[in-house]
């Protein structure tokens, strides 16, 4: 018999055991360990709605797991930009130009590329890079 299958069983023998009592045995047994029978009640409620919280939130769970390593694989990823600043912005008007829809969404924030900061590039770059848009094997000069 597997492990989880004995613990099953062991549960499944204690829930038992606890409802071949009855009610005035429940309360003595509860008053015996000093604890009151509502407290013993109310701690029960809580490990239930935490149980099945837990078991409805599973999936939610799993994307949050699944979105820190898509957030951690792309922190770490970087692409190998131009290292002056005019050539970065060269680099992204080219990549706008190249694909128009990426400079939409652009556009949409920055109207205006001469005001971007430096690092503004650079992010938009990196995130255009991660979206397929900047070819990773062309290194910069090459």
């Amino acid at each position: 018999m597997s492990e989880e299958r004995k613990m099953r069983a062991l549960f499944e023998a204690l829930a038992d055991s606890v409802d071949a009592l009855t009610d005035d045995e429940l309360l003595a047994e509860c008053r015996e360990e000093g604890r009151s029978p509502e407290d013993v009640a109310s701690d029960t409620r809580a490990v239930m709605r935490d149980a099945v919280k837990g078991f409805k939130q599973r999936s939610l769970v799993a994307a949050r797991e699944k979105h820190r390593e898509s957030a951690a694989r792309i922190a770490s990823t970087t692409f190998r930009l131009p290292e002056s600043p005019a050539e970065r912005r060269a680099l992204l008007s080219a990549v706008i130009a190249q694909h128009q829809q990426a400079g939409r969404l652009v556009t949409a924030q920055h109207r205006d590329f001469n005001e971007m900061t430096d690092e503004d590039v650079e992010s938009w770059l990196q995130q255009l890079g991660h979206l397929g848009l900047l070819d990773r094997k062309a290194e910069p000069g090459e």
